[in-house]
């Protein structure tokens, strides 16, 4: 994959991308109390799915070192980083 045509499905933003595991929808990141950060797309599409796809993996940090993905699960019970 070309990662320069990767974007929020939700927003059209091009940086702070996560891909959900379960259903391939790329979002942007949370969105911080101040309003910087990302379009909070990732969070919102899990939210409008009934929460049922929690996991969730920041593109660009998948690499052949599994230990460096940045991966999130937006469950109630994790809500926090997942270790690989």
């Amino acid at each position: 994959p070309d990662p320069s045509t990767w974007k929020c499905e939700a927003s059209g933003d091009t940086e702070n991308l996560w891909l959900n595991l379960s259903d391939g929808f790329i979002g942007g990141g949370r969105k911080n109390w101040d309003r910087s950060g990302g379009s909070n797309g990732a969070l919102d599409h899990f939210l409008a799915t009934g929460e049922r796809y929690p996991l969730v993996v920041k593109l660009g940090t998948i690499t052949a070192d599994v230990s460096s993905a940045d991966c999130y699960s937006y469950a109630k019970d994790e809500d926090g980083p997942v270790r690989i």
